[in-house]
């Protein structure tokens, strides 16, 4: 049964170490600073042809246009800390260059703030991706969806651009609502009931097995015990008798011998175990006729 018992302890100290090794995996994976990138594109956002009885001139940069579109680019601090004086570079790369066109464009951080970032180079066009560049002095980390920077276009075309965000030191990814700080502590939360619930689990198979099962174990096999160390006995006679070891002993005082040694082996090993291990072995005292070789 110790034997058992060992198995137990050791899937539960494994146990127990997986949980505790995700647990703590999962909450460096929360503070690892982020920013959230989320779109919005509408490529009609205002035409001519919605107000067909009125003479409406749409004019953008000295330029008249039918129909124009806007885009918003924000970033979300959604991370564990606010980012302070951060450089981001915002590239946006049309589907068709010929049938993409960027306006106009304006910044803003957060609460509509202008002065909180700084356009660092003009707006770059080399022919296939349109390029801005800025120093945030601040996005502050949020539990809402408030940008923390905002890019707005104004364009012509109806391809949404594919958008890339680059910041130093800083991972970004696609907007999701359960990356706020506020789902997370939610995450966290329901992270540490599954672990609590993992070890209560592990605690309570541990009680089970070895309050009921390996007791009830250990009367099952008690019959296939003894045949046991029956066996051991007379195998230990015949090596005993076999080799003339102790010529002094005929058979019922050989047999006396080797039953009164294992049975005190037995006795030993047994007077050594804990209350809680004996229980495991269904509280069996050694007997010494059990250890009797069958001669």
């Amino acid at each position: 049964m110790n034997g058992i018992w060992r198995v137990v302890f050791s899937c539960t100290l494994t146990a127990i170490f997986t949980a505790v090794i995700g647990y703590l995996l999962y909450l460096e994976q929360v503070k690892v600073p982020k920013l959230d990138i989320h779109k919005k594109f509408e490529s009609n956002y205002f035409s001519k042809p919605k107000f067909p009885d009125d003479e409406i001139r749409l004019i953008v940069n000295n330029a008249e246009k039918e129909k124009i579109g806007i885009m918003y680019v924000s970033l979300v601090n959604f991370s564990t800390k606010d980012l302070l004086d951060l450089p981001v570079t915002i590239i946006i790369e049309p589907e068709n260059v010929k049938e993409f066109k960027v306006l106009a464009h304006a910044v803003v951080g957060e609460h509509e703030t202008t002065d909180s970032v700084i356009q660092t180079k003009k707006m770059v066009f080399d022919g296939n991706k349109y390029y801005f560049n800025f120093i945030a002095q601040a996005i502050n980390r949020v539990d809402g969806p408030e940008p923390g920077l905002q890019l707005r276009l104004l364009f012509e075309g109806t391809e949404e651009p594919k958008v890339k965000v680059s910041a130093i030191g800083i991972d970004t990814r696609e907007y999701d609502i359960d990356n706020s700080p506020s789902s997370s502590r939610d995450s966290i939360k329901t992270t540490s009931w599954l672990v609590l619930f993992m070890l209560s689990f592990v605690l309570i198979v541990v009680v089970v097995t070895g309050m009921f099962i390996m007791p009830a174990v250990s009367l099952f096999s008690h019959k296939s015990d003894v045949k046991f160390r029956k066996k051991r006995a007379t195998a230990l006679f015949h090596v005993i008798k076999e080799n003339n070891l102790n010529p002094e002993l005929d058979d019922e005082k050989l047999s006396n011998y080797v039953t009164e040694l294992l049975y005190q082996e037995r006795l030993r090993n047994w007077n050594g175990l804990s209350v809680i291990l004996k229980w495991t072995s269904a509280m069996i005292p050694p007997n010494k006729e059990d250890h009797r070789p069958a001669i």
